[in-house]
């Protein structure tokens, strides 16, 4: 898809919301100031952490402090140990209180937060994002009220865009349209609405469905004029082969973004990342830079990202490469 949006914290509150993308530009969404869902803005990591004497207290301590001791907002190689360890110790609190949902929790986050959230440029292990579905199933089984259900349901909408496949794709429509449901303008930020619309959209752009795309875009802009949306809408009309529309609305949206640093903005990714590369030659040509234009419509083409739109891609590629010949001096 285009980009989710989503904004990486530090891993202790990761834990709660790994990544708020809310992208899409989902989508999982890429200013600085998008707002986190409500559940974790005001997260304490004391208010969640073990500390009772029973053993199934010290089991989600020992994972807790497995995890507070060998993370911090980048991912590195000798974490694993302590993940493994930290799963260990959090699948003992499980077996000690099987209907417990709290272990389920811990769980379904670390995985999420390890081994999917931090993956940008590669699909993330299908094994471990099984594992976090599973897990993520699991509580929202034991504890169907629970305030954080939201905040799950967004993760594990990530989780499966970034598998990259239909059936993920698709899965992932039902979860924002749950979101969706639960939601109103009266009890929720619109923001986050606008979010939830945004990347939605995406991934009706990913399964080729334009009309429902375009449609979410409008809806998302409705709740929150936030510019990345704009950078979907724009693609998502060229591929729907309204060209000139296209160009407007990006137009509009480079106004304050001429060097398109949203699409690069951390909490953004492209699934696949090839995706990124169509944003970026729609808007160059817009500018009026045709030789950068040119040069990401090829790469985009090169990587072999969705094939349904790669002859509109070329398309494109030949109505530049016509223009910038015609706008060589001819030799004497």
């Amino acid at each position: 898809m285009g980009g989710e949006h989503t904004r990486d914290q530090p891993f202790v509150a990761a834990l709660v919301l790994a990544v708020a993308m809310l992208a899409a530009p989902i989508a999982a969404t890429a200013d600085g100031d998008e707002p986190l869902p409500p559940s974790s803005q005001d997260f304490s990591w004391d208010t969640v952490v073990g500390q009772g004497p029973s053993a199934y207290e010290r089991a989600l301590r020992e994972g807790d402090d497995h995890i507070v001791a060998g993370t911090d907002r980048t991912f590195r190689p000798e974490h694993q140990g302590r993940a493994r360890r930290a799963i260990r110790a959090y699948e003992h609190a499980a077996k000690l209180r099987p209907n417990a949902s709290e272990p389920q929790y811990r769980l379904a986050q670390l995985y999420y937060t390890f081994y999917i959230a931090n993956q940008d440029r590669f699909i993330p292990d299908r094994s471990k994002t099984r594992a976090a579905i599973k897990h993520w199933d699991r509580f929202e089984e034991l504890a169907p009220l629970d305030p954080r259900l939201p905040d799950v349901l967004f993760q594990r909408s990530l989780a499966l865009t970034k598998q990259a496949d239909t059936e993920s794709f698709g899965d992932a429509i039902g979860i924002y349209d749950r979101l969706l449901g639960m939601s109103s303008a009266d009890t929720i930020d619109p923001n986050t609405i606008s979010i939830y619309l945004g990347n939605k959209a995406e991934l009706h752009m990913m399964q080729g469905e334009l009309d429902e795309a375009i449609d979410h875009y409008n809806q998302a802009i409705e709740y929150g004029s936030r510019s990345w949306l704009g950078y979907g809408l724009a693609v998502a009309l060229d591929r729907d082969g309204q060209g000139v529309k296209a160009r407007q609305v990006m137009r509009i949206n480079l106004f304050n973004d001429k060097q398109m640093q949203r699409l690069s903005q951390e909490g953004t990714f492209f699934v696949p990342a090839g995706e990124k590369f169509y944003y970026q030659a729609l808007g160059y040509e817009v500018l009026g830079d045709v030789k950068k234009a040119v040069r990401h419509y090829r790469a985009f083409i090169d990587s072999g990202a969705h094939p349904r739109y790669q002859p509109r891609a070329r398309e494109n590629l030949r109505r530049l490469e016509k223009k910038r010949k015609r706008s060589k001096p001819k030799e004497r």
